[in-house]
């Protein structure tokens, strides 16, 4: 039997208004709005290096700004 492929990204899910985050799951689909979105880090070395071999540099502090922007937005 084969071995299931890993997903190269997961969305986390929970009841933002629920009582506690011990509910929290994941799915490899987008099911809510709210879902946030989640790469393995070996996928995102390589997203990284190949954005720097085209003369771009993702930094940390920049990517993070650019997901709080996005997920306010929703």
């Amino acid at each position: 039997m084969e071995k299931p492929k890993k997903p190269e990204k997961i969305y986390l899910q929970w009841d933002p208004e629920g009582p506690d985050l011990a509910d929290i799951t994941w799915c490899n689909d987008r099911i809510n709005d709210d879902d946030l979105e989640f790469y393995r880090a070996d996928v995102v070395k390589v997203m990284e290096e190949t954005a720097s071999k085209q003369g771009y540099r993702l930094g940390f502090a920049a990517a993070g700004e650019a997901i709080l922007k996005e997920q306010a937005e929703l």
